[in-house]
């Protein structure tokens, strides 16, 4: 699995550095998972920045793994609504159903 690259890189933006140097997968994506994961650190976590990213870089990054495959689910019930709304605007209701269903 890829689950890596949604925790390392959206990480590695913290240092300062916002240039992902990896562009295999969508670079705003990455920030939004970066702004949600200093989010969640700052509502739920005691520990320190530090102590925080070197947790998920060398332990364990399995709740943060959560959180991207939860905010990806989200996008893509996002995606799916928007691609609807559109094939209703351009060609009826029948138009924006058919363009939700179509692979």
């Amino acid at each position: 699995m890829d689950e890596w690259v949604y925790v390392v890189h959206p990480l590695g933006f913290w240092g300062g550095d916002f240039n992902p140097h990896f562009l295999i997968y969508p670079t705003f994506h990455l920030y939004l998972l970066s702004a949600l994961y200093y989010l969640y650190y700052l509502l739920c976590s005691p520990e320190s920045l530090e102590a925080f990213v070197a947790y998920r870089y060398f332990v364990s990054d399995h709740d943060l793994a959560t959180l991207a495959r939860g905010f990806n689910t989200l996008l893509a019930v996002a995606t799916v609504a928007v691609t609807v709304q559109l094939g209703r605007r351009l060609y009826g209701e029948k138009g924006g159903w058919l363009a939700s269903c179509w692979r």
